[in-house]
């Protein structure tokens, strides 16, 4: 993504894109990121693998590269979206209220957290995002198994 950042041309549209896996991005490829997603009209999953913690202030760049819209896939097709290794970064939390304020037909947003977490962590990072306020109300958010496992030996330990 970085060549593609560098070489400052506009993106094509790619009309055959549905799916897009984005690995640990780096600062250009968060720049890049608000492009991308208007230049894949027909995207329909989006999963984020190994989470932007690594990336302090990415954020701040995905959004200082946001355009007046939200992406047309937003309103279009935009269905699925898949945090791995989620941390429960500002960062992190930030680009999910993003996606879940302005995708209009997201239909589900799924979480895995970090095995490094604390379990008290992870069920605060659990909590909040379920209070999360979405744009489309038929969107889930849900969480892989071992993330409900987790969950489930948290609360049990209270007892």
């Amino acid at each position: 993504m970085q060549a593609i950042n560098c070489s400052h041309c506009q993106l094509p549209t790619f009309q055959n894109l549905t799916e897009l896996k984005l690995g640990d991005l780096n600062i250009h490829g968060w720049e890049l990121l608000p492009h991308l997603l208007e230049s894949a009209p027909n995207l329909e999953i989006l999963v984020v693998m190994g989470g932007i913690s690594e990336h302090r202030g990415c954020y701040e760049r995905f959004q200082s590269r946001l355009l007046n819209h939200a992406p047309k896939c937003f309103s279009l097709h935009f269905r699925s979206i898949y945090f791995e290794e989620f941390n429960g970064e500002e960062d992190e939390f930030d680009l999910v209220k993003y996606f879940l304020t302005t995708a209009e037909v997201l239909k589900k947003m799924e979480f895995s957290f970090r095995s490094s977490l604390p379990l008290e962590r992870q069920f605060c990072i659990w909590m909040k995002l379920l209070s999360l306020k979405r744009f489309s109300t038929n969107c889930q958010i849900e969480f892989t198994y071992q993330v409900k496992l987790n969950i489930v030996e948290f609360c049990l330990m209270d007892d």
